[in-house]
């Protein structure tokens, strides 16, 4: 009986040992599979994320643009209201006000 019961032990083992194999060799395939989709999303995101980028950059030019336009706009409505401001000036000068 002795026998017997190495050999189901024997048996046991064996199978278990097969059973691992194939779970390892599952695993291993299912980790190629997955570190393939993971370089194609590396490759699909980098030319949004090199969009994104350059879009970024393009918002921060057209703020600063827009900034730089806005001070102009407030130097030009100062300078015509320096300006009708000598007008009246003058003008009020020429009448003889005092």
């Amino acid at each position: 009986m002795r026998s017997y019961a190495a050999c189901d032990w024997n048996l046991d083992l064996s199978e278990r040992t097969e059973e691992l194999t194939q779970r390892t060799e599952e695993l291993t395939q299912r980790t190629g599979e997955l570190t393939q989709r993971t370089e194609e999303l590396t490759q699909r995101t980098e030319e949004p994320t090199a969009l994104n980028a350059r879009l970024e950059g393009e918002i921060t030019q057209r703020k600063v643009a827009e900034n730089q336009l806005h001070q102009a706009q407030k130097m030009e409505a100062l300078g015509q209201l320096n300006r009708r401001h000598r007008a009246r000036l003058q003008q009020l000068a020429h009448s003889g006000y005092r």
